[in-house]
């Protein structure tokens, strides 16, 4: 009976779908990259910046909610009418000021990102191209 060796399956093949499950996890297939592999570590360093990226707003929005917890403790403490639009004008000028800079770097960020997951693809299409040339001629 025929085996199939990969890092996770060491079973018969008893069917179709085994044998495709069984090469589909398989790092190389006849010494050439695995596009379900190299996809998913394609996915992964994607994944990552999308997820820093995340992280870099959540830390803008956590400041943004000290700001706004600061305003209405000091709009409970003003006395005066005309303060109190000071304050506001105030606050509402650095928020737009604040919020248009960060949107800004997420405007910058997301076409750099594209860029490099595009470098990233064509360099594995220019990868496996290369492998099966030589597989093509044999």
């Amino acid at each position: 009976m025929l085996r199939v060796r990969s890092l996770f399956i060491d079973m018969p093949q008893h069917s179709v779908g085994v044998s495709l499950i069984a090469e589909a996890m398989r790092h190389q297939i006849d010494g050439i990259p695995n596009p379900m592999v190299e996809m998913a570590h394609l996915h992964a360093v994607g994944m990552r910046a999308l997820l820093s990226r995340q992280r870099e707003m959540l830390e803008f929005f956590e400041q943004r909610c000290d700001r706004n917890m600061h305003l209405f403790d000091a709009m409970a403490k003003v006395k005066e009418p005309r303060a109190l639009m000071e304050l506001m004008t105030e606050f509402y000028r650095s928020a737009a000021k604040e919020y248009a800079t960060e949107m800004s770097k997420a405007a910058e960020t997301l076409p750099k990102a594209a860029g490099i997951a595009g470098e990233m693809l064509g360099e594995g299409i220019e990868t496996l191209r290369k492998t099966q040339a030589p597989a093509k001629a044999a």
